[in-house]
């Protein structure tokens, strides 16, 4: 049974308290939650404002699901690829570890708005593995390039992010084209499913020895409660980067009641 990855990147919707707000929320509606036998694994994974790491993953350590079939955890949206140094507004990796297992890489809105260059993206990734935490690097063509030379875009994103650095370990990879982010048009889940595919054979043809079961591949792209489950339940991919419908309880709680309908593949 293929477990489920449900990402949720709060970006700065939110402040402290109302995150807080949201968390105790969210495990209120965790603890009434039945799973049917079959259920699949359900790994929740949120990456709220950096400022409200630490109260939040008190909150999270402090509470125990009902079910083992449940997992939460926190994740980091961005850090710098130096542990320490003058670097005025940044985060270190150093500042963040014991609140958080994950950390965002080269999200698109940091690539566009902040001009980070699949340089910067390396050594980041680098970093975050030698701290043994989970990079998840996000990819994704400009909608220009979904039907002319997509995969030789995302190739150059995927090989640079890993270039020299040893990932026999879980990886993420987000799948998140351009052109759906914030948008509200979704790629259709076919589509979706083909660039899952791709994404392995790119890493299986350039890096032989990678044990392709480490690799997880989420899609991330104006993801809601309507579209979800048809994600989900695709062959090649492993789960979702969910933003906006990520910080309302309410579509939130329809996302869970989505994703327990799932049958095992």
């Amino acid at each position: 049974m293929k477990d489920v990855y449900i990402y949720c990147n709060w970006k700065i919707y939110l402040d402290d308290e109302q995150s807080e707000s949201l968390l105790r929320g969210i495990l209120s509606s965790l603890q009434t939650l039945t799973l049917p036998d079959n259920t699949p694994n359900i790994n929740l994974k949120l990456f709220p404002s950096t400022s409200s790491l630490r109260s939040l993953s008190k909150i999270i350590s402090n509470c125990d699901l009902p079910n083992k079939k449940l997992k939460l955890s926190m994740g980091c949206q961005n850090i710098h690829y130096e542990k320490t140094g003058a670097f005025t507004g940044e985060t270190s990796i150093m500042a963040i570890q014991g609140y958080c297992e994950s950390i965002l890489v080269g999200h698109s809105e940091r690539r566009n708005i902040f001009a980070e260059k699949n340089a910067d993206l390396n050594k980041k990734t680098a970093l975050i593995l030698e701290n043994k935490l989970e990079p998840v690097i996000c990819i994704g063509e400009p909608e220009n390039l979904l039907k002319n030379d997509s995969e030789g875009y995302l190739r150059e994103q995927i090989l640079s992010s890993v270039a020299d650095i040893d990932i026999s370990h879980q990886v993420v990879f987000a799948y998140e084209p351009t052109g759906s982010i914030g948008t509200g048009v979704a790629t259709s889940p076919l589509e979706v499913n083909l660039k899952s595919k791709l994404i392995k054979k790119i890493l299986k043809q350039n890096i032989p020895h990678l044990d392709l079961s480490l690799i997880k591949i989420l899609y991330g792209g104006s993801v809601n409660n309507e579209n979800i489950t048809d994600y989900l339940s695709a062959s090649d991919i492993d789960g979702v980067l969910v933003g906006s419908s990520s910080v309302d309880l309410q579509k939130f709680q329809m996302i869970l009641d989505k994703i327990i309908t799932l049958s095992p593949t």
